[in-house]
């Protein structure tokens, strides 16, 4: 599942990540207030959140998101990669820590290993 509040960005994950074998996005949000209502709906495995979004960011949801979907491994994805938001992240239940923009194939991977050890 993805959650970003860019819909271009939205839509390029899931035409990426749906040409990967083993992948199969079966939804999205645009926010951390819908974000909740779709995990809670679908338990998606893994979840790509966005940090920053309005409404409600990432990790303001993330205890919630845990808290519906317990099992779903959350992979967060930022444009702000500073150790303190890392940390925050990481503190409030994410299983690993993305930067946007970076290489495909490190993002393909990451969720691999998230749902090899998750």
């Amino acid at each position: 599942m993805i959650c970003d509040d860019q819909p271009a960005f939205r839509e390029l994950l899931s035409v990426i990540l749906g040409l990967e074998e083993g992948f199969e996005i079966v939804g999205e949000a645009e926010d951390g207030r819908r974000v909740v209502e779709v995990v809670a709906s679908l338990g998606p495995d893994v979840l790509l959140l966005d940090i920053a979004m309005p409404e409600r960011d990432g990790i303001e949801a993330l205890p919630e998101i845990k808290s519906v979907s317990p099992k779903t491994a959350v992979v967060m994805l930022t444009a702000f990669g500073s150790d303190v938001v890392r940390r925050r992240a990481m503190q409030a239940g994410a299983t690993a820590f993305i930067e946007k923009g970076g290489d495909v194939d490190l993002l393909v991977a990451a969720i691999r290993e998230v749902c090899a050890t998750y």
